[in-house]
């Protein structure tokens, strides 16, 4: 007979550090750094959302006032996981609050030009 265990796991996980550069998150006796360069969410959010952190499932990390989530394979390699940027359907959001996003990539449907909407985007590459 196998025993399932019953309730939710008592993993703990905290930020002990928050520097210029980077946070760090201690789970367990494991420290992981997040850099900035690599986790800008982090660079001008508040202390008090910073280390409210949640490890909702084993190895995975929530930050509910922030509303971002990392598993420790990003958090460990970031370089496997190159930064994303958010994704915003056109007509969505205004073009005011477009211009205003630091990390916005816009998906124009087809036909639809950046002239013809009038929302001024970053020159093509």
């Amino acid at each position: 007979m196998n025993s399932e265990p019953v309730g939710i796991g008592t993993s703990t996980v905290e930020v002990p550090n928050i520097s210029t550069h980077a946070i760090s998150i201690l789970v367990g006796d494991r420290e992981l750094f997040l850099p900035y360069d690599d986790f800008p969410w982090f660079r001008d959010a508040p202390i008090s959302k910073i280390v409210n952190v949640e490890e909702p499932t084993r190895e995975n990390f929530y930050w509910p006032d922030l509303d971002i989530d990392f598993g420790l394979k990003t958090i460990e390699h970031p370089e496997r996981f190159p930064l994303k940027e958010s994704i915003v359907l056109l007509g969505l959001l205004s073009p005011a609050l477009l211009t205003s996003c630091k990390y916005l990539t816009l998906l124009l449907p087809l036909g639809i030009t950046k002239q013809s909407r009038g929302i001024p985007l970053a020159p093509d590459a």
